[in-house]
């Protein structure tokens, strides 16, 4: 009905009839339609990998930095740096060189 009332409709119809009748044609639209999504998908799983790893850099590092940060009120505060790399999980030579570097 509507393609009677609408030649963009009308003409999408005798398309869609023209590919419908065309057996190895429309083998060919599935092919390529499959090839798209493929693509599309595959962009989409290593995008999200990539963004997913990115993530968990940024966690490490904030919690790398929290810790810095915790190791130097430590020191700070007079602890040992064996206390301070069993309080904030880094090494002693970390919490050392952090210290060295603050005097």
């Amino acid at each position: 009905m509507l393609a009677n009332e609408n030649p963009v409709f009308e003409k999408a119809v005798n398309k869609l009839l023209y590919v419908s009748s065309d057996e190895k044609l429309r083998y060919e639209l599935d092919m390529r339609e499959k090839a798209e999504l493929d693509y599309w998908s595959a962009i989409g799983t290593s995008y999200d990998r990539g963004e997913e790893k990115g993530i968990e850099k940024g966690i490490e590092k904030g919690e790398k930095k929290k810790a810095l940060t915790i190791a130097k009120n430590a020191l700070n505060m007079g602890l040992a740096t064996d206390n301070v790399a069993k309080l904030t999980g880094l090494t002693p030579e970390e919490v050392e060189k952090l210290h060295d570097a603050m005097r």
